[in-house]
């Protein structure tokens, strides 16, 4: 009897993390998908995104040494004409699961774009707190720091 029952948790914990790891990829197709999606809204300075996703209490901080603390703050910079994006790349995605419903995700962007007089660096390492609440994904957390390589 104890064999069938160590047996029946060893399979029930296998198909539990099989489950999880497709999700889990599923989800990161999707945060990149999020991710590409903030920044184009950042370039055309349109807050439907940021809307969509950032938490009330959002704190995002910028590569020049901007940082705002909520969501208020974050949708009147995204809309201001200060930042002007021309063109952007994001690649090198990854992703650390804290638990199945929250995740750091980090990459590597190219930005050619100025705030005011700051030229911001062309290349930056950001990362991007993403945490499901209500069934839906949102970031209470953005970073990016200049890359120096």
């Amino acid at each position: 009897m104890k064999f069938s029952a160590k047996w029946a948790f060893a399979m029930l914990l296998l198909t539990s993390t099989r489950v999880f790891c497709q999700d889990a990829e599923s989800d990161q197709v999707l945060l990149e998908k999020n991710e590409i999606a903030l920044w184009t809204a950042w370039k055309n300075h349109d807050v439907k995104a940021y809307m969509e996703y950032l938490t009330p209490t959002s704190v995002a901080i910028e590569s020049y040494g901007s940082v705002s603390r909520g969501k208020d703050l974050i949708l009147h910079s995204v809309q201001s004409d200060y930042c002007k994006i021309r063109n952007f790349s994001l690649r090198d995605f990854h992703y650390e699961w804290v638990t199945k419903d929250v995740v750091v995700q980090t990459y590597h962007a190219e930005t050619s774009s100025t705030c005011g007089a700051h030229v911001l660096p062309q290349k930056v390492i950001a990362s991007t707190v993403w945490t499901k609440l209500n069934g839906r994904w949102q970031t209470p957390f953005h970073q990016e720091s200049p890359d120096g390589k």
